[in-house]
């Protein structure tokens, strides 16, 4: 296998090709017979009562000499952590069949949407055909940003010590996954590398919240972490035995 330039490899347009291994297009050395090509996207709702994507490409082309069997785009959801998995989000089949040398512009479905279980993901745009009662991979592509669900590409982040006495100092450690680049902490901790730590003496009890930057989520994942701020607690007497 070898790593071609990325046709549209992106959540959107703007970020068209701004992507390095892992994330990209694979394909084997010999073009495919069936392939897309020009912009693609997917976006999504994970709000019940009915989550829905909308999946889309710029063109299909079929440069085989015989007719296709059915067609079908497919978004996928890989894990970034352990156990890892593949989980389908979305499908649309979109045509019976596409005539050799043809090809079909602007496909593109609004279709119920698999929520997976909380973790990290790589998003997948695939297109599939229909041979012999099995779905084959003909073509894919990688997106460059990670999909998050439950705050997942947030791995950790914690303070340590949890309570200090006033003027006493706390570190915030914390560490992500996937496509994060940084992490923005509030109340005056700032910007950050991906993975860090970062010393805090707060004046009172306090709260930091930690967004992740550079995935496909709007809003950012985040997490929380607590310092409280107090006198010591009382020393502990053990009782003596007479």
């Amino acid at each position: 296998m070898s790593l071609l330039p990325a046709i549209g490899a992106a959540q959107s347009a703007a970020d068209r090709g701004v992507v390095a291994p892992p994330a990209g297009r694979y394909r084997a050395e010999a073009a495919p017979v069936l392939f897309f090509s020009g912009n693609i996207s997917y976006a999504y709702s994970d709000q019940p009562p009915s989550p829905a994507a909308t999946i889309s490409v710029e063109t299909v082309t079929n440069s085989g000499t015989a007719g296709s069997g059915p067609l079908r785009l497919s978004f996928w959801l890989t894990s970034l952590a352990y156990p890892y998995s593949s989980a389908l989000g979305a499908s649309y089949v979109f045509l019976d069949t596409l005539a050799a040398g043809a090809s079909i512009a602007n496909v593109r479905g609004l279709v119920p949407f698999a929520v997976p279980p909380a973790g990290c993901y790589t998003p997948t745009l695939a297109l599939d055909e229909f041979v012999d009662g099995v779905w084959m991979r003909r073509d894919s592509a990688d997106f460059s940003r990670s999909d998050d669900f439950g705050n997942a590409c947030i791995a950790s982040f914690t303070a340590a010590p949890a309570r200090v006495v006033p003027g006493g100092a706390s570190t915030l450690a914390w560490s992500t996954l996937g496509s994060v680049d940084s992490v923005t902490i509030d109340d005056g901790v700032g910007t950050r590398p991906a993975n860090g730590s970062a010393s805090v003496a707060p004046a009172t009890t306090i709260t930091y919240t930690l967004m992740a930057n550079h995935t496909a989520n709007d809003p950012p994942p985040s997490k929380s972490a607590t310092v409280v701020v107090g006198p010591p607690p009382p020393p502990r007497h053990r009782a003596v035995g007479h």
